[in-house]
């Protein structure tokens, strides 16, 4: 079982499943084996990262863990799954240090939301940011309040911060100042400006260095912005929306920039 599978995992219906107006997760068509993290990008929306790309990348399955755990709480007792797996775990020298949920992030951009548990091997400290030992619960149903998959053991496979990484970050791959624009607060008198964006960018035109791009994007951000869909709206004075592909589109700055946009993550670069 991987996480592509787990994502679809059938949890059955929920009287909490508010008229299963939207459907439920395990419904929809599996994951695609070639899903990219970030894999689409709609108007007026943040990009969606897919979660079981996401949790692929970031967590190693313990099967056998979980094995060990089913046998153990099979021996007659009375505990309720949060308090087995913590009393199990506990034995073998692991510390619980904190229990959320990302959909109580208000801002992450996860396609499938999931409740994770850490734990850290001989620690008492009350929070770190990667776990030795994380249990995972991810949301396959309707309603965020029912529904839930697993419990899946795992354990990471690098030093990622889970809090941190579910939000899609922004780059500007390209750039250009038109041929007439007002450009930081210059008129540049280039050739007559026709308003739209011309594609592929091309010659004549100022096209702009790597580095003038990365000063551009700098607050798009993850590890910048709290929110970097949020930053980018903020520049952003015009979308070319007949540009847009899954995961990229042309906007014209506030600052006088035409910019090809992409929305990514940033495992893309680990």
């Amino acid at each position: 079982m991987d996480f592509y599978e787990l994502c679809r995992r059938n949890t059955g219906k929920n009287f909490l499943d508010s008229g299963d107006y939207y459907g439920r997760h395990y419904e929809k068509p599996p994951v695609p084996a070639d899903r990219l993290l970030v894999y689409k990008w709609e108007k007026d929306c943040p990009a969606l990262i897919s979660t079981a790309v996401y949790l692929d990348r970031i967590y190693d399955i313990d099967e056998s863990l979980k094995e060990e755990w089913e046998i153990w709480d099979s021996w007659g007792k009375e505990l309720d799954i949060d308090k087995s797996i913590d009393t199990f775990l506990g034995i073998r020298g692991y510390t619980k240090t904190i229990k959320d949920n990302t959909y109580n992030s208000g801002d992450g951009d996860l396609d499938q939301d999931f409740i994770f548990t850490w734990y850290v091997y001989g620690s008492e400290a009350a929070y770190v940011d990667c776990p030795d030992l994380a249990v995972i619960y991810i949301h396959t149903g309707c309603d965020i309040r029912s529904g839930y998959a697993g419990p899946v053991f795992c354990t990471p496979s690098g030093d990622r911060d889970t809090l941190s990484d579910i939000q899609a970050q922004y780059r500007a791959v390209e750039g250009r100042v038109p041929r007439r624009v007002k450009f930081r607060g210059t008129t540049v008198p280039l050739l007559e400006y026709g308003g739209l964006p011309d594609l592929p960018f091309e010659e004549g035109k100022i096209d702009l260095s790597s580095d003038y791009l990365i000063g551009i994007d700098e607050d798009w951000q993850s590890g910048m912005s709290a929110c970097p869909y949020e930053k980018l709206e903020k520049d952003v004075e015009r979308w070319f929306e007949f540009t847009r592909t899954d995961t990229t589109v042309c906007v014209l700055l506030k600052t006088g920039e035409i910019v090809k946009v992409q929305a990514e993550h940033s495992l893309d670069y680990q």
